[in-house]
């Protein structure tokens, strides 16, 4: 909605893509972090934090961040950009790190007191677009 709105210089369109995503935002932060709805949902009265926790969300909405950031110059999105990224390397419900600088490999998901150790092509993309997302924003923000 916010790429579109930009695109089509549609203000309205652009406004309530910024909304969702600010409503999305505030969903999953809890204390500070990125703490992502778990692969199989999370309805109104389940238990936060929820656990099968995957990559592949994080980095999703590290583009739309990165793209409201584009969008508006706003330092908000730049932020969430950041914890999108530290939430790879522990900031997250677990306080796990969930890549592996040695092997370049994304962890499969954060479990409840663990890693899904495995590295699937899916989660080391995550981790690495997040990451290249983050730093790029990063030095937009300070040029």
């Amino acid at each position: 909605m916010i790429a579109v709105g930009v695109a089509l210089r549609d203000g309205a369109l652009r406004r309530d893509g910024l909304r969702l995503l600010g409503w999305l935002e505030d969903e999953q932060t809890v204390d500070g972090h990125l703490s992502p709805v778990p692969a199989g949902g999370r309805g109104p009265h389940d238990p936060r934090p929820g656990f099968d926790q995957q990559p592949i969300e994080v980095a999703a909405l590290a583009e739309a961040a990165r793209t409201a950031l584009d969008a508006t110059r706003d330092e908000r999105w730049a932020a969430l950009l950041q914890r999108c990224a530290a939430w790879f390397t522990g900031e997250n419900d677990r306080g796990l790190v969930m890549a592996d600088e040695a092997t370049g490999g994304g962890f499969d998901g954060l479990e409840d007191g663990s890693v899904n150790q495995n590295q699937g092509a899916e989660s080391t993309l995550a981790w690495l677009a997040t990451r290249e997302l983050a730093l790029v924003a990063d030095r937009a923000v300070r040029a």
